[in-house]
């Protein structure tokens, strides 16, 4: 099945993304940078409801710190175990976790669409581990509507990248506590 988009599409959105968050980095506002990026990611590829999720030392669980087009009750109700769920999972494993059909896979708990009813759910999740050379920092996940196999394989290659920028900027500010996270 060919993608909606050409792949000179995807690659110049990769370009983008990665170039204005890595400008926005000078800027030494990472909520900005962080926030911004998953607004671009929305804009651009068509996935919503990004979020990324980072270690909470009060609540000894993985949070959303940093997200857009989620409500503050969804935001309130996105709290995991280490392995717990599709999110979960992407962090305890450090693997990328593409779910086509969220109504079907019984990982997707389903905490941050609780808050809407069933039927209005996004069809799929994606769930990228953001890690730095020696930790897993947090997850990067998103909600997508696609059927088209392409489409799906060339936007989660975007959001790999886009982790793995992430990671810089969580590390070089020390958004989250890596020492917690080993322990657990």
């Amino acid at each position: 099945m060919n993608a909606t988009y050409s792949k000179a599409y995807y690659e110049n959105v990769s370009r983008l993304l990665l170039s204005r968050a890595t400008k926005s980095i000078s800027q030494k506002d990472p909520e900005q940078v962080l926030t911004a990026t998953l607004e671009m990611v929305s804009h651009f590829l068509n996935m919503n409801k990004g979020r990324i999720f980072l270690w909470d030392t009060q609540t000894a669980k993985l949070v959303i710190r940093y997200s857009h087009g989620l409500t503050a009750e969804q935001i309130h109700l996105g709290k995991y175990e280490i392995s717990e769920g599709i999110t979960g999972e992407a962090l305890g494993s450090g693997n990328t976790l593409v779910i086509k059909n969220v109504k079907t896979d019984p990982r997707y708990t389903g905490k941050v669409s609780s808050s809407i009813p069933k039927e209005k759910w996004s069809k799929s999740y994606i769930a990228v581990p953001i890690n730095d050379a020696d930790h897993a920092l947090g997850v990067l996940a998103v909600e997508y509507n696609c059927n088209n196999d392409e489409d799906v394989k060339q936007s989660t290659h975007i959001l790999n990248k886009i982790a793995a920028m992430m990671a810089k900027i969580i590390h070089q500010y020390e958004l989250n506590d890596f020492s917690v996270y080993q322990a657990a």
